[in-house]
């Protein structure tokens, strides 16, 4: 059995190495000329996004096989809204990792584990592999393929601008900011590589490119964020859905399988698990449909929640942080095993019939 990798990125590179440890003869197509993201930044994996899991470094591990170091472990969050500002402390708000072209990245650790062929600055021809090949696994990062195929519908596009930062930085520490004005429908983080240099960005929704730029700017000199600037980035990124997610010997994975979660685009966890579970479908485990059918509930709650996200005014992310910091609701959070992705779509839901119920209607004729 041969099976063929469209990407070498955090998605493909998992599937090639559970698809080597299985004993399958694989080949990893790589249209760059190395394995990983071209622009380095932090991502944080927040447990809070994937409960009832809470020890994630242990759940790739032990249940996907995957042991990859984090950067960090995060301990404390500061949450900036327009005008409150509030900490969420504790030891296990959740861990970063790099994604870059370096060594010690997600991807160049999983590329360690490769021992295959890689066959960088190859543009994959997919008509030609599915052809070829006994499986084919799409893991582009984009949607180019999918869309092709007819099984991808858009949900959001996002600009992110981003910077590499030089100061002084706590690696345990991370910083979000919520500002309607500032990133339209998103927001901003920075995350620390270590204690000299962090990962300052901006995800900006519905913008073009120019706008995005533009907010980026006003971003930083709102909030007075003054930082030496190392380098400077910017990508769009669509996320989407994908059905169906096999269409024969084809597998969709990563975010070429829609699995971004539209609501802060976290996609480092689940591209890592739906490169795995495919790789096991390959090798004769559960059906990739079935088994990747909780990554599509959290896609599609996380879908629920960015609806409501964007109905929020500036006043109702004051409101939002304040909360999110009082003793109760922050240990039921952040501190609980409670699927909050679960429970807040569900409350999203209901949020939505509430006002369509209590709507005005049209006057009856007299």
């Amino acid at each position: 059995m041969r099976a063929a990798v469209i990407g070498a990125g955090i998605a493909g590179l998992a599937c090639a190495v559970t698809l080597e440890r299985a004993g399958i003869d694989t080949v990893v197509y790589e249209q760059a000329d190395k394995p990983g993201h071209p622009f380095a930044h932090v991502a944080a994996v927040m447990p809070v996004m994937h409960r009832p899991l809470t020890d994630m470094p242990g759940e790739l591990r032990r249940r996907y096989g995957l042991d990859v170091k984090p950067l960090a472990f995060v301990r404390r969050v500061r949450m900036h809204g327009p005008t409150v500002e509030r900490d969420i402390t504790g030891p296990d708000l959740g861990f970063t990792m790099e994604v870059s072209r370096d060594s010690g990245s997600v991807t160049g650790q999983l590329a360690a584990m490769y021992r295959g062929p890689v066959l960088f600055n190859t543009r994959a021809d997919y008509f030609v592999l599915r052809e070829k090949f006994d499986w084919v696994v799409v893991a582009a990062g984009s949607r180019e393929i999918p869309a092709q195929l007819g099984v991808w519908q858009d949900w959001l596009r996002t600009w992110t601008v981003g910077a590499q930062v030089l100061g002084e930085f706590d690696p345990a520490f991370v910083h979000v900011w919520f500002d309607r004005r500032l990133a339209n429908n998103g927001y901003g983080y920075l995350i620390p590589f270590n204690e000299k240099m962090a990962s300052l960005s901006l995800i900006v929704p519905d913008a073009r490119r120019a706008a995005a730029i533009a907010h980026w700017r006003e971003f930083l000199n709102a909030r007075g964020l003054s930082w030496k600037a190392a380098s400077y980035w910017e990508i769009e990124h669509v996320t989407g859905y994908v059905h169906p997610y096999q269409l024969g010997n084809t597998l969709f994975i990563g975010q070429a399988g829609g699995f971004m979660d539209p609501m802060l685009g976290f996609s480092l966890f689940v591209s890592l698990v739906s490169g795995v579970l495919a790789a096991r479908a390959i090798a004769g485990g559960e059906p990739y449909p079935r088994a990747v059918a909780p990554i599509r509930r959290h896609m599609l709650d996380t879908l629920s929640i960015r609806r409501l996200f964007d109905r929020l005014e500036d006043r109702d992310l004051d409101r939002l942080v304040a909360a999110l910091a009082l003793p109760g609701v922050r240990d039921l959070v952040y501190h609980s095993r409670l699927n909050m992705m679960r429970a807040s779509a569900v409350g999203a839901g209901l949020f939505r019939i509430c006002k369509a119920f209590l709507r005005p209607g049209p006057a009856f004729d007299r």
